[in-house]
């Protein structure tokens, strides 16, 4: 069972492991939205993914943060992210 951290410890993972990463966001031309995703990977750098109905294309501004736009046809969206994809 893996259990959340307590809200005063330092440590700020839930531990989770997987391939995959479902959200569901509801998304709205009218309202911006980001959600950042922050990994850490073992023996590699920490990478974080942002999604946002701001970006208008993949982008990756530098070799720590992948940029990807969402297209949102209004209320409720279901984002799965391949993360072994994401890091080829």
């Amino acid at each position: 069972m893996i259990r959340s951290p307590h809200p005063n410890s330092t440590v700020k993972s839930l531990g989770l492991t997987g391939r995959f990463i479902y959200m569901e966001v509801q998304t709205f031309k009218e309202h911006p939205f980001t959600i950042h995703l922050d990994l850490k990977i073992k023996d590699r750098n920490n990478l974080r993914i942002s999604f946002s109905n701001l970006f208008k294309e993949i982008s990756q501004p530098n070799e720590f943060v992948i940029h990807y736009p969402v297209e949102g046809t209004g209320g409720w969206n279901i984002l799965c992210v391949d993360v072994i994809k994401v890091l080829e």
